[in-house]
Parts: C-alpha cells; sequence; structure tokens
C-alpha cells in the first residue's frame, strides 16, 4: 500500500500561523515515524506511516497545483472571513483571496481538490457559508474539518494534535481514507473536550462537490 500524503498549504505565503504551523508539521512528522531493527543499528528508520509536505505561496499556480495533487489530508492554514457580511476569504498580512477566485482556479484548470480529508485550519472555516463555497472547489468528497468560530493557535494546535495522534495508527492503513479521516476527528473533538471541558470549536462532517463542480471537474 502506497504510503499517503499530508500536505499543509499555507495560503498566505507566509502567515503569521507560523508557530502552530511549524508544530503541526513537527508533530505529523514525530507520529508518523516508525523504526525497525536492522543489522547495523539496534533501530534504524522505516518507512514513516504518512508523508509530509508544506507549500507557502501566494502564487496561483503553485497553490493550483497543490490543491490538486492527491492527499489523505489537505491541511489548509490561512486566516479566513466567513462571518456576517463578509464573504468567503482566506487572507494574510497584505492580501486577500476570495473562495470563489480559488474554485475559478481550479475550474480554468479543470483540477479540482482531490483529497480524503479537507482540514480548513483557521477562524470560521467551518461556517456554513464557507463550507458552501469551498464546495466549489472539491473534485471528490471530503471528510470536512473547519472551526465554527474565532479560534486561536492553541486551540488549532492541541486539535491537531488530537486528529493526528489519531489518524496516523497502524490499524487504520486499510480503511477507506473517507471513513479513517472523519472517524479521527470525531476521536479529535472527544479528545479535544476531554482535555479543555469545553465544547470542541471543529466541526467535522463529509461535505459533496456542488454542481458547479461537478460540472467543472467533470472527466471528457
Amino acid at each position: 500500500m502506497r504510503t499517503p500524503t499530508i500536505r499543509i498549504v499555507d495560503f498566505s505565503g507566509g502567515t503569521d500561523l507560523h508557530h502552530s504551523l511549524e508544530a503541526t508539521r513537527n508533530l505529523i512528522l514525530a507520529i508518523a515515524a516508525l523504526w525497525e531493527e536492522s543489522d547495523d543499528a539496534v533501530y534504524a528508520p522505516a518507512e514513516p506511516l504518512a508523508h509530509v509536505e508544506k507549500v507557502s505561496s501566494a502564487a496561483p499556480d503553485v497553490l493550483t497545483a497543490a490543491l490538486h495533487a492527491e492527499a489523505l489530508v489537505l491541511h489548509l492554514a490561512s486566516h479566513m472571513n466567513g462571518r456576517g457580511n463578509d464573504s468567503p476569504a482566506l487572507f494574510g498580512r497584505d492580501h486577500e483571496v476570495a473562495v470563489a477566485t480559488v474554485a475559478e482556479w481550479l475550474a480554468d484548470q479543470e483540477r479540482g481538490i482531490y483529497a480524503a480529508c479537507l482540514y480548513v485550519d483557521g477562524c470560521n472555516g467551518g461556517m456554513r457559508k464557507f463550507i458552501r463555497a469551498m464546495r466549489d472547489c472539491l473534485e471528490v468528497p471530503v471528510t470536512y474539518i473547519g472551526s465554527r468560530r474565532m479560534v486561536t493557535e492553541p486551540e488549532c494546535t492541541l486539535f491537531a494534535a488530537n486528529f493526528y495522534g489519531a489518524l496516523l495508527q497502524r490499524k487504520g492503513k486499510g480503511e477507506d481514507p473517507l471513513d479513517r479521516t472523519r472517524a479521527a476527528a470525531e476521536r479529535a473533538q472527544k479528545a479535544y473536550t476531554a482535555a479543555t471541558g469545553s465544547q470542541c470549536p471543529f466541526r467535522v462532517e463529509t461535505v459533496e462537490p456542488s454542481k458547479a463542480a461537478l460540472a467543472a471537474f467533470a472527466d471528457d
């Protein structure tokens, strides 16, 4: 079985969430690492449970390629608009990109988000209007993870630790990726509540591509 990929995409090209993102990347690497006996040493590195990629860019072509490339988890990190009258958007320190614009980039290339899990890591990514906008970017159904409110770096980091700790287990390697990622996310919700004594801010559900996405990314 091919080793799955977890891809962290820093959509801003240099967000000030770097502490949380670096902690998440190192956490995944540590949990995914495997060791085995060898002739030369007591332990030696083995093929990890997942490969980790990190893409940080504001270039549309780079982002489009990163969003479409196959992955077990596409971890999308950015500050986000999506409450009240705000149009769903991703933004960094000095620029903003509407989710509708991202959908246009993908439609132009006839390449949608192709991952078992879309983990939208930032404020308000789990709001209904944000999810509706993201559906235009999907090529396949996904386990969708997103926050229903404003969240802090510590909250994001804690949920990520719970999620990847639950996901990267040997016993889950043979499961359907959609079921596997959703089960891990739901366990992470429970672990978050147990650790903090408060409701987990991250929503977990299966989200389907919109009709517009199905038309844009249909096979010829």
